[in-house]
């Protein structure tokens, strides 16, 4: 198992995992999903109209994800009572997020893909973030992590939180 993970992370890095694209990413079409979070309910996209949404596709084994999630922690502390959802959207085996999630102390929902889901949104390199208007419009992708890529995100949700 130690070497399959090694082997990922290797693949992550010489592949892009995390990269920055040099071209603006295409936003793809926007996919409705019911999928189980790390606490055992079903979380449906839909049902969340009304909260701007950030979608996080990741993995444990990917160190942009990683260095990604404590700014995602600040970001949903800092914006979650004005109507700001973060939704990791984990793309490896159940024990390794739930130990991942207590570990970093994540404490927005994590859900598990269910391999359509990741399909659907054309995932390709991780972490890829989308950004979802109040109105469930798709608005922002972001592949890979970067402190600049970051700060665009936040600028968008503080944008679409003041709408």
């Amino acid at each position: 198992m130690k070497n399959l993970t090694t082997l990922m992370v290797i693949a992550c890095l010489l592949l892009g995992c995390g990269g920055s694209s040099s071209k603006p990413p295409q936003i793809t079409a926007h996919y409705n999903f019911t999928l189980e979070s790390n606490q055992g309910d079903k979380i449906t996209l839909s049902q969340l109209k009304g909260k701007v949404v950030i979608l996080d596709f990741w993995a444990t084994w990917c160190p942009p994800c990683r260095a990604a999630i404590p700014k995602l922690i600040e970001l949903y502390d800092k914006y979650q009572s004005q109507g700001l959802v973060i939704l990791g959207i984990a793309l490896d085996e159940r024990s390794n997020v739930i130990k991942l999630v207590q570990e970093m102390g994540i404490n927005y929902p994590v859900l598990f893909d269910d391999k359509v889901t990741s399909k659907k949104y054309e995932i390709q390199s991780i972490p890829t973030l989308f950004v979802i208007d109040r109105k469930g419009k798709q608005v922002h992708k972001e592949i890979g992590f970067s402190k600049e890529g970051f700060k665009q995100i936040e600028k968008k949700v503080v944008e679409l939180l003041n709408e």
